[in-house]
């Protein structure tokens, strides 16, 4: 019903202030600067009103808006905060004129600016104190943290299955896995439920088998998801393990193609690449591992979604099923989702060169919380959404990492899980492990015992810790009677070809070295052993075995060896030392362990004899630096910070929504805009201009490539390029009708527009280039000597009006449009002296970028360069003009996408908008538009919707007078961002939809 219509709110309150304090206030709305300290509106007061302050002019707020607001001291042009009360002030506006009235205690303000800084820090902290002593901390609980259930998506189940017999009897229990149920875990207080495929050994389970496992995994709460044998092999052996893992651990394909697991064993020699079994190279095969991996995530998440209530959390883990946030968003879900990725993000080069690259990025997006083990994994990725989709990072409040998606915000985390304390605890304490441990060392009496424990893989650098251990045992004299290492390598099988490499090179290694090292009695140096996984019991036997625990991986994800070797040995008095690759994940979460590039064979040997010699002392305390760590992060407490993010992300959500962002122009808002351009066209008096409708053009009228985008798909944001023709039919629609004043205002120069608004049904539209510098009148927008001059013109005997016909502007138009440009009395030739040389010198320097004519002024486009190199040259480039160009009423700034520019001090998109609502005035008397739509897409548009409310606010009463309807304003803001807008709409199309609607209505 209030939709579109505002209210001119009068501010009066009673403050006893002191010399030099002057009274502001701020509050929810834009006129009250969104309580920003910055942007407060200072009050006034004069000899004979004070102590009464009030608005020096009315603030415009719409009616029936609730507006919270505060007051506030500014002393020196500095606002040290809001005045110390428990709730916001608040006022509903519901006149025309409404008039607030207040009482202002200065007792209430905080301390003056030049308070001490150490007493106001002090004072925070023992506030602290006493909210944490008494209990009350701003921590979610449990209900809070998953309002539903959460529903964890896996592409494996974590479940061990084993056939009991051939009469469809399964045994089904909890594996050893991050995500399975564990002890204390986030399923003791809400319900959670796992939804993934299931492991079952032997032949593809039969229907019936699948009906008799669906039962005994209902009372798990999980739920799995059946899949033929050929889709299951070509997704995860085929697509997962053969493409995405190796490239994800950034191996570029070409050197996985050609790399060492792709030998062949007999000869040495590479695979023939046009063999059938040489399958990576072929395209068929990766077509095929593709859509198998489509249809495992439609698979997933058709089951997830029939599964999940609307106060559901939906937590999807790692590579295998990436797709799967999209495809739920697709699905019409719009329940919390969590994405996690347990192994390392490439580099946004290697990630690009994946062919289904941009699908899965945009997947990930769809997540409300994204999640790696490491901040390198999340740097990569920040850097790919940069420069694949064009979305900027910023750090939120709080020091959470965040990127923005059209109109809502997803959180990038970086955790790392550690160890089970009760599990591994109970497994140092087992039978097994300790005869193990007791075994091992009989077994190498005297020395001491180097572990390494990895996968039997080439990336995991068993290899590498072989070179440093060859340099340790030549380089020392005696060092292979003290010194034995035992290296257990897991095959899992996943990766067939690179494991049988890996281990017929490990074994061929561990050979060299014990008949190099090794004695005649039988005495070895390396204790090489596989198996297809190791127990956590056998883990533990090993750990309380060895002296030093060697991570030398050369890329990797989740490895919690390192952290449950420290565990184990906590109570012993050797406390052993973990020497860790620089490229494990590990790496820096481990500050106790000794650092080493695993591609150094003489470092590795130095740090693997330097932790054999260290003394107890020293081992103890860099295990005490990571104990506490290890042992207070369990996969439980994982889990409970990772949903405590989301939590934080959903809860500042709905306290933006309340305070800054715009509301969505659909359903009830729409029908109010359609109600008023219709009623605004029944005035039978004033006609001329009584819909004012003003467009911003890049990014408002015409779609505009994002500048952050590493490879462009056009030579420019949006010159070269023209709105769509459902717009530009729209527009041509508005400017026909009599009563209607469109502005079309754009960053872009004359010359760069060329002839698109010169057609004849687009006459009465009013354009602006360089943000209002160099402008053209719509003809119902002219004078009678404009009009004049025109006619002139068409007879050939006049050239157009211009404070600078020295620069041509417009006379190579072959429409029919009057330029004329804004005079600030500025010497641009001077100008130009200047500012050449030094744009010249950062062109010459800066690939992709060129000097910008501009009318009258200059610019430097840098669309074409490196995203990053580009703006970095930008900034400085600003500073250099700014220095050089101080003499000189102009200023520097960026008017389109990726270029700045040139231009006078006092321009800025508002100036223009104001001249063109005062000659909409002056064509209605005085009296006020009854509608006007202002469109734009950024914050420089503010500066249009800021001319109108200014408009309203200098209207005198009789301007507001109408026996039909209340003058409305709908400000608009294409994508849902912070903004002075009221309204938003998602996307460009929308705009257009929403202008085609209102042209069908009749006056």
């Amino acid at each position: 019903m209030f939709d579109g219509e505002y209210c001119r709110v009068h501010i009066r309150v009673r403050a006893e202030t002191q010399l030099g304090e002057v009274v502001a206030i701020g509050g929810n709305v834009f006129s009250l600067g969104f309580f920003d300290k910055s942007k407060v509106v200072e009050l006034v007061t004069t000899p004979d009103c004070y102590p009464v302050w009030y608005t020096a002019k009315p603030l415009v707020i719409p009616r029936q808006k609730v507006v919270q607001y505060k007051y506030c001291i500014v002393e020196n042009g500095v606002c040290p905060g809001f005045e110390k009360i428990k709730e916001p002030r608040t006022f509903i506006p519901d006149k025309t004129d409404t008039l607030v009235e207040d009482v202002f205690d200065l007792k209430s303000v905080p301390t003056p600016v030049d308070y001490e800084l150490d007493s106001g820090i002090l004072s925070e902290l023992n506030a602290l104190n006493k909210q944490k002593n008494s209990g009350s901390t701003k921590e979610p609980n449990q209900k809070d943290l998953v309002p539903g259930k959460l529903v964890i998506v896996c592409y494996h189940l974590p479940l061990v299955v084993k056939r009991k017999d051939s009469n469809n009897n399964f045994e089904v229990t909890w594996g050893e896995s991050l995500i399975s149920k564990s002890e204390e875990s986030i399923a003791d207080y809400t319900e959670v439920c796992w939804v993934g495929t299931l492991t079952v050994p032997g032949a593809a389970p039969t229907l019936e088998e699948q009906e008799c496992l669906t039962s005994i995994l209902k009372e798990m709460n999980c739920i799995p998801v059946f899949l033929p044998v050929d889709i299951t092999i070509s997704a995860y052996k085929g697509y997962c393990k053969q493409v995405m893992w190796p490239l994800f651990h950034n191996v570029d394909p070409v050197d996985h193609i050609h790399a060492a697991w792709k030998l062949d064993l007999a000869t040495g020699l590479m695979k023939d690449l046009h063999s059938p079994d040489h399958t990576v190279w072929n395209l068929d095969n990766a077509e095929k591992w593709w859509s198998a991996y489509k249809r495992v995530n439609e698979a997933c998440a058709e089951q997830v979604y029939s599964q999940i209530s609307s106060q559901d959390t939906v937590w999807v883990h790692d590579y295998h099923l990436m797709l799967t946030p999209k495809l739920l968003r697709e699905k019409g879900c719009g329940n919390s989702i969590v994405f996690f990725l347990h192994i390392p993000f490439p580099t946004s080069q290697i990630f690009r060169s994946l062919h289904s690259a941009p699908e899965l990025l945009q997947s990930m997006t769809c997540a409300d919380v994204i999640g790696f083990h490491a901040f390198d994994f999340g740097r990569h990725f920040l850097q790919a959404t940069k420069r694949m989709l064009g979305y900027r990072s910023y750090t939120r409040p709080g020091g959470l990492l965040a990127i923005t998606i059209g109109s809502r915000e997803a959180i990038v985390t970086m955790s790392h899980v550690s160890v089970e304390p009760g599990k591994l605890k109970r497994a140092v304490e087992s039978e097994e492990a300790r005869d193990i441990a007791n075994q091992l060392k009989e077994k190498y009496r005297g020395q001491s015992v180097v572990l390494c424990i990895d996968v039997g893989q080439r990336l995991s650098g068993g290899a590498l810790v072989m070179q440093g251990v060859d340099k340790l045992l030549s380089g020392f004299e005696n060092m292979s009677k003290r010194v034995t290492l035992i290296q257990r390598s897991q095959l899992t099988g996943a990766r067939v070809e690179d494991e049988t490499m890996t281990s017929s090179e490990m074994k061929r290694m561990t050979e060299d070295l014990n008949l190099k090292y090794g004695t005649a009695a039988g005495d070895i140096v390396v204790d090489y052993q596989e198996s297809s996984t190791l127990t956590l019991n056998q883990r533990a036997g090993l750990y309380l075995a060895a002296d030093v625990f060697v991570v030398t991986s050369i890329r990797e994800g989740l490895n919690l060896c390192p952290l449950e070797y420290i565990y184990s040995r906590q109570h012993l008095t050797d406390a052993g030392v973990v020497v860790a690759s620089e490229f494990s994940a590990c790496c820096s979460l481990l500050n106790g362990a000794l650092k080493i590039n695993p591609f150094n064979a003489q470092q590795v040997a130095d740090t693997i004899g330097k932790a054999v010699v260290m003394d107890v002392e020293e081992k103890s305390r860099r295990r005490l630096r990571d104990l506490p760590f290890i042992s207070s992060n369990p996969s439980a407490q994982w889990t409970r910070h990772i949903l405590t993010e989301l939590w934080q992300l959903k809860k500042n959500a709905d306290k933006k929504e309340m305070i800054q962002l715009p509301k969505s122009l659909l359903s009830h808002p729409q029908h109010c805009l359609r109600e008023a351009y219709r009623a605004a066209g029944e005035s039978q008096v004033l006609k001329k201009a009584s819909r004012v409708f003003i467009f911003d053009y890049g990014g408002t009228v015409i779609a505009k490539e994002r500048i952050d985008i590493y490879h462009k798909q056009t030579l420019s944001a949006i010159s070269g390029r023209r709105p769509t023709d459902q717009m530009m039919r729209a527009i041509e629609k508005l400017c026909a009708d009599p009563q209607n004043a469109v502005l079309v205002l754009t960053g872009l120069t004359r010359s760069k527009m060329g002839n698109l608004f010169s057609a004849s049904s687009l006459s009465n539209l009013t354009v602006a280039t360089s943000i209002g510098l160099v402008y053209s009148w719509g003809e119902r927008m002219m004078t009678e000597d404009e009009k004049e001059e025109k006619r002139e013109r068409e007879k050939g005997g006049g050239r157009m009006k211009s404070g600078f016909e020295e620069f041509n502007i417009g006379n190579e138009d072959s429409g029919e449009r009057l330029w004329q440009c804004l005079d600030f009395d500025i010497d641009w030739e001077r100008v130009r002296e200047v500012a050449t040389p030094i744009i010249s010198r950062f062109t010459a320097r800066t690939n992709g970028t060129c000097q910008s004519p501009r009318i009258p002024g200059m610019g430097w486009s840098y669309f074409g360069a490196d995203p990053d190199y580009g703006e970095k040259q930008a900034a400085q480039l600003t500073a250099e003009l700014e220095a050089s160009l101080a003499m000189f009423d102009v200023k520097v700034m960026s008017l389109i996408q990726s270029s700045i520019e040139i231009v006078p001090r006092q321009l800025n998109k508002g100036l223009f908008v104001q001249r063109f609502l005062d000659r909409a005035l002056s064509q209605r008397g005085g009296q006020l538009p009854s509608l006007g739509v202002v469109v734009g897409d950024d914050t420089s548009d503010d500066y249009m919707i800021q001319a109108y409310t200014n408009m309203i606010c200098s209207a005198p009463p009789v301007s507001w007078s109408s026996s039909l309807s209340s003058p409305s304003l709908f400000s608009i803001v294409v994508g849902r961002k912070e903004s002075a807008a009221d309204y938003y709409v998602n996307e460009v199309k929308d705009l257009e939809e929403l202008l085609t609607s209102l042209t069908s209505i009749t006056s």
